[in-house]
């Protein structure tokens, strides 16, 4: 097992930075070195920040929610973990989009009968579905803009 050290270059801020990896077969452990130093060209902090600024983009694009909160670091906090949630959960989003669209036009009477039966108000129904689902951290930005909610679906 040898320890193969990839020095890469990021091109937005031109710090040099490391990828390490353990491999035992060396001419495998050339290609991941050669591939790793001509396609990681960003570090960390340059990744981290373009992430989230994709996830703000898609924050306007869906027409999301204003944050607000308690203080203004809580509503920078839930601006960035909805951020880097979007940038990673995109086709999340759309399947929430898709059902909910289908819920109150195709099966729009099955839904109401059932959130009938269920004894919970629309928004209830719908918030325990989609986290049976494991789709409420995009069903929580979708329709909030608590920062305390967002905090609690995307941290949990």
């Amino acid at each position: 097992m040898s320890k193969i050290i990839a020095e890469c270059k990021c091109r937005k801020c031109g710090v040099t930075f490391e990828r390490v990896k353990y491999i035992c077969n060396d001419a495998e452990a050339e290609r991941w070195k050669t591939w790793t130093e001509s396609n990681f060209d960003l570090c960390s902090d340059c990744w981290k920040q373009e992430q989230n600024e994709h996830g703000k983009t898609l924050a306007e694009k869906y027409h999301l929610p204003k944050i607000t909160g308690a203080s203004e670091k809580q509503i920078i906090y839930a601006e960035n973990l909805r951020a880097k949630y979007l940038a990673d959960n995109e086709n999340k989003l759309k399947d929430v989009i898709k059902m909910l669209s289908e819920l109150h036009t195709v099966y729009v009477e099955q839904f109401t009968e059932a959130v009938s039966k269920s004894g919970k108000s629309e928004a209830d129904y719908l918030r325990d579905s989609f986290a049976r689902l494991a789709y409420n951290g995009a069903y929580t930005i979708l329709t909030t803009g608590d920062a305390r909610q967002i905090i609690d679906a995307l941290t949990k």
